[in-house]
């Protein structure tokens, strides 16, 4: 809010790969009246899928190698939902059959959460962002991406 305040900008740009960060800013945008476009910039990834990160030179070669799993697991959600599951808990199963049989994985959170609100949704009834947590070693990855149903393939 300070620097907003000092710089006065007409747009704040945010990436969308830390998610609950930018919907907390446009949050804070709204609710404070600030005349300010809050602008979400797509997630950049590796050719695998994985998120990039500064994070990912912390994976060993191994870890690296099944980081992208995550990403499956995301995209298992989404597809999920563009077949018509509507139920978060039945399209958390599907997406953790994914990780379950890899046992360097350890998942902190994967929900389907109001874009909005950031809180989760037992019934998907609209657009959702899947998102998911995880240790894999000693490094936390974060993931999430966007499912509009009438949208998904």
């Amino acid at each position: 809010m300070k620097l907003f305040q000092i710089v006065r900008p007409h747009f704040a740009f945010f990436g969308e790969k830390e998610y609950q960060q930018l919907a907390i800013v446009r949050r804070v945008v709204r609710d404070l009246n600030i005349h300010l476009q809050v602008v979400g910039v797509a997630t950049v990834r590796e050719g695998d899928g994985l998120r990039m990160s500064s994070r990912n030179r912390r994976l060993t070669l191994r870890e690296r190698a099944i980081a992208p799993r995550l990403y499956k697991a995301l995209l298992v959600a989404h597809q999920a939902i563009g077949r018509g599951e509507r139920d978060a808990v039945v399209i958390k199963e599907l997406a953790g059959e994914v990780v379950r049989t890899t046992p360097e994985i350890k998942i902190d959170y994967f929900d389907r959460v109001n874009p909005g609100t950031i809180r989760p949704v037992a019934i998907v009834d609209g657009p959702v962002r899947a998102v998911v947590a995880a240790w894999i070693g000693n490094t936390r990855l974060i993931d999430n991406v966007l499912c509009e149903p009438q949208l998904c393939p």
